[in-house]
């Protein structure tokens, strides 16, 4: 709540449940405690912080109460929308030029807060006499104006009706709340309330970047603006890094921008350049296109306005960009302004120390206003700004909110320093065991390989440690022990936690692979309900606590005092994938292969020509035409399919196919469903190495398959067919072909009404009928225990039900590759990766995703 005087100066009332943290110390110390009361001791404790926290990023409350709005005294005038005429809200099916979007999962980054507020994509003009205007945004195919609702003394709560108030509100002060209105009604929500001055708080848009939209006829497409800076080595002894910079259009959807080819090489900051220098054109273009430029889109004139969206980059290069200090320097965040020996305290009033734009730039002016440089200098590093504001500032932006940090290289770096401390800390025995039961752990089948993860842990890349991180809680229970641990290095895990048990100390041990875990599995999901935002803020905050008091290499880490700002970035830009960095090194990664294939002399040279000359063929071989000749060149539109797909393989899309067989022996079989083709059945299994349980029924079980896709005829007493792999190419609702593989032993949900949750494939066959073969799996179900372990829910393999169907057609397989399960290994009854059949109980790995 923000209160305004007649003097100008403003206070504001910002209502939170919640107050400052308190520092506790972690203490499991129980004679008798057992491991669920370890568990129940951990809740305790972050509930305690839970407790006393402050969300930083709460700049609104939410919606329980409706108030209805009095119709102001004078006519407020709003500028109308644009008319459909003038403004196309999607381009196809894959772009989208709209307001932001009201919606019940935030997943694209129009469902965020910047896209929301951001004056160069709403289409409705901001008003003078609506001040506290916040957004506009679309809400079940109507428009929505946010607004901060003003209110006199007489409508503040009791508990606000303060005599100095009253005095104050009597020299006109008013107050006001962020609140959404629709059809005049407003919904409030009333919490404690905390008081702060108005200027802690982030400025809309409008107030410093106000964009004038051009007055016309032609259809308008208002783009947003994705850079990626970051250096990256070229020669494999020598560090002599090459910067490249990309550019994407944010208003594709998510998965479109996951695909590399919808990155565009902006250009290379070559050897000892400077990125000033180099991004000067680029600047110099955007400052038209802010503007509106009138461009002819297939054969159609229109205008367009890009601003920059956001600008993603690792810590040193992200700080550049947003004028802010290196992180090593004593205050080196861009989002706040926080000193180095305070990064993950737990009293932080992050409001009153973030970095607020319109504050930055008093603040640089301030700088260079300073007589002397040793004063400047002096004055930047109270700040923790730069001697001179970033050259992006020349466009219109919010240097702070819209340079997030990215999760991607801040969760590797998190997980690789965790890893390398409980590897020091495990002894000689300690690390061959984990190097056992590392070996046979049962990884996802479409995994490539790791390598020895203590030999080689400095070759791996960061998604190779995020992968390993999904997998170290389940390695570490099967094994872990206070004999695997050097004595030095657990007496000093003790002390610092409170612990003087020691076979608690590991489980607490463990428990911190699991809060990292459970944290870097929320980080990374593709979209957030409102109460999934609560859940991250809450694994944020456990993360951080529990990992700086356990460890001192933790302990102010730049990277962890980042679980401050993102669930801000979440909310900004609706999920914290929509600026990681993932895909976009996978970009280095294919201009670093190329480096040995150039001549070494010009090498930003040498990439552009390459990747410009591919970008060509790319877009001929999908029909583009060069205007720059006459007639279309129709020889790369008959290319072969093989010499097609070749070539198109610099551009690899991940899942997209242009299926051809290559294999030698396969079993081509027919599909039920026109969503499904190309089904392939793949290395043959004899009859005699097949279970013979799986055969039970069989005829029984194929009549019923059959009937699942409208085939009610008997069944011929045909043998079936058995194989080890099938697969099938799958259209999706958006008529995109996907490649889906299926083995045995994975884990996948059948589509049929009252089936269980998850099944895994036992038996993959094709059953002729009618001169035609089709497709079948058989499976065992999974049930689900009430128990859970390392927070993941047991459940128990089905294998001699025979109330449950088993058999399927496979176009009813779904979700292929998306879940795992773990086997709940007991002491040594599991032996190098042989389970024990009896033990029937599985636990499903609610951190595993998909890193890239």
């Amino acid at each position: 709540m923000a209160t305004t005087r007649n003097d100008g100066s403003t206070e504001m009332d910002i209502y939170d449940d919640e107050d400052e943290e308190m520092t506790t110390t972690i203490n499991i110390e129980n004679e008798e405690i057992s491991e669920d009361e370890l568990e129940s001791e951990y809740e305790r404790i972050m509930m305690e912080f839970n407790e006393n926290d402050e969300d930083e990023n709460e700049r609104g409350g939410d919606s329980d109460e409706e108030v209805i709005i009095d119709q102001p005294d004078e006519e407020v005038i709003v500028d109308q929308p644009l008319s459909s005429e003038q403004l196309s809200y999607s381009s196809g099916d894959n772009m989208y030029f709209g307001p932001g979007q009201e919606v019940t999962k935030n997943k694209e980054l129009w469902h965020g807060d910047i896209w929301k507020e951001s004056a160069s994509i709403q289409r409705i003009k901001r008003c003078k006499k609506i001040r506290p205007y916040i957004g506009d945004c679309a809400k079940d195919d109507r428009l929505i104006i946010k607004i901060q609702r003003i209110i006199r003394f007489e409508e503040l709560p009791g508990n606000l009706q303060s005599n100095n108030r009253k005095e104050r509100s009597q020299d006109n002060e008013v107050w006001f709340l962020d609140r959404e209105m629709e059809d005049a009604v407003m919904n409030v929500e009333l919490h404690a309330i905390k008081l702060r001055d108005v200027k802690y708080s982030y400025q809309h848009p409008s107030e410093f970047a106000p964009l004038d939209e051009p007055e016309t006829h032609l259809p308008i497409y208002k783009l947003f603006i994705d850079l990626y800076y970051d250096d990256f080595g070229t020669f494999r002894n020598v560090y002599h890094s090459l910067g490249g910079v990309y550019v994407q259009i944010g208003n594709m959807l998510f998965t479109e921008r996951n695909r590399l080819k919808n990155y565009f090489v902006l250009g290379f900051v070559p050897f000892s350049g400077s990125f000033d220098e180099f991004i000067k054109p680029f600047i110099t273009e955007m400052k038209v296109l802010e503007r509106g430029k009138i461009l002819n889109i297939q054969g159609n004139e229109c205008v367009v306005i890009a601003s920059l969206g956001d600008t993603t980059a690792d810590l040193p290069q992200g700080n550049d960009m947003a004028g802010v200090k290196r992180h090593s320097a004593n205050r080196g965040c861009r989002t706040c302004n926080v000193t180095k020996k305070s990064l993950t305290s737990n009293d932080l009033d992050l409001h009153l120390i973030s970095h607020y734009h319109y504050l930055s730039d008093k603040q640089f002016k301030e700088i260079s206003e300073a007589s002397t440089i040793t004063e400047r200098k002096a004055i930047a590093s109270e700040f923790g700004l730069q001697l001179y504001p970033p050259l992006l500032d020349q466009l219109k932006r919010e240097r702070h909110l819209q340079s997030p940090q990215d999760v991607y290289h801040l969760t590797a770096g998190k997980a690789l320093r965790l890893f390398k401390i409980t590897i020091e800390a495990l002894s000689p025995e300690g690390k061959s065991e984990f190097i056992r039961n590392w070996k046979y752990f049962e990884y996802p089948k479409t995994w490539r390989k790791l390598p020895n993860p203590i030999s080689h842990i400095d070759s791996f890349m960061m998604s190779d440690c995020l992968e390993l991180t999904m997998m170290i809680p389940f390695i570490l229970n099967r094994f872990l022990r206070n004999t695997h641990f050097k004595n030095l290095e657990l007496a000093l895990f003790q002390r610092r936690t409170g612990v003087t048990r020691s076979d608690l100390a590991v489980k607490l041990w463990l428990k911190c692979w699991v809060v990292m875990a459970k944290t870097m599995a929320m980080v990374f999901k593709d979209s957030f309900t409102k109460e999934e935002y609560s859940e991250l803020r809450e694994c944020l905050r456990n993360e951080r606590v529990l990992l700086s008091q356990a460890f001192k290499d933790f302990e102010n880490l730049p990277n962890l005092h980042t679980n401050f700002h993102l669930l801000l970035h979440a909310k900004n830009y609706a999920t914290l994938l929509n600026t990681n960095a993932g895909t976009k090194e996978m970009i280095h990664r294919i201009f670093k292969n190329i480096v040995p294939r150039t001549n070494l002399k010009n090498v930003s040279l040498d990439l552009l020509k390459h990747y410009t000359t591919l970008f060509a063929i790319r877009h001929l071989l999908d029909g583009g035409i060069d205007l720059r000749l006459s007639t279309s060149n129709g020889g790369f539109m008959n290319l072969p399919k093989h010499l097609r797909r070749l070539m198109s393989n610099w551009f690899i899309t991940k899942d997209n196919v242009d299926i051809k067989n290559d294999a030698e022996e396969v079993c081509k079989v027919c599909s039920p469903d026109d969503r499904i083709s190309n089904i392939l059945l793949k290395k043959r299994v004899l009859r005699r190495n097949v279970e013979m349980p799986l055969l039970v029924n069989i005829n029984e079980e194929l009549k019923l398959a059959y009937e699942d896709f409208g085939d009610n005829s008997a069944i011929p007493n045909s043998m079936p067919l058995f194989f080890e792999y099938a697969s099938f190419i799958f259209e999706n609702e958006r008529d995109n072909t996907i490649l889906r593989r299926l083995r045995i032993g994975d884990v996948v949900s059948i589509n049929i009404e009252n089936g269980g949750n998850f099944a895994i494939i036992r038996a993959i066959f094709c059953h002729q009928k009618d001169n035609l073969r089709f497709a079948f799996v058989v499976v065992d179900w999974f049930e689900e225990t009430n128990r859970t372990i390392l927070g993941c829910p047991v459940y128990r393999l089905q294998m001699t039900n025979a109330n449950l169907r088993r058999v399927f057609s496979i176009c009813l397989v779904n979700a292929i590759n998306v879940m795992h399960f773990v086997h709940n290994c007991r002491g040594e009854e599991c032996i190098d990766g042989d389970h024990n059949s009896r033990n029937d109980l599985y636990i499903r790995n609610l951190y595993f995703f998909k890193a890239v």
